[in-house]
């Protein structure tokens, strides 16, 4: 948010022809924004797929054959029961 901000803000002043009499609140809005974001690094946010990732995995026998089926809700293949 703070670097579509830093962005902008300098679109904007490079856009300009002449110098505007608020030039100065510009300048100091970009040092507060510099500030803020080389004091606040951007982290990546973790993903934590610990509790999330509950696959199971069954047998499913037909005959002589046998099938592992793995997913969040693993369902035996037609004719297939399960072991």
């Amino acid at each position: 948010m703070v670097y579509r901000l830093v962005v902008l803000l300098f679109a904007s002043l490079l856009s300009l022809t002449s110098i505007p009499a608020n030039a100065v609140l510009y300048k100091d809005l970009i040092a507060e924004a510099e500030k803020y974001v080389a004091d606040n690094p951007y982290v990546e946010p973790k993903t934590n797929n610990a509790g999330f990732n509950n696959e199971t995995t069954i047998t499913c026998v037909r005959g002589k054959t046998t099938k592992k089926v793995t997913g969040l809700t693993p369902k035996c293949p037609k004719g297939f029961k399960k072991k």
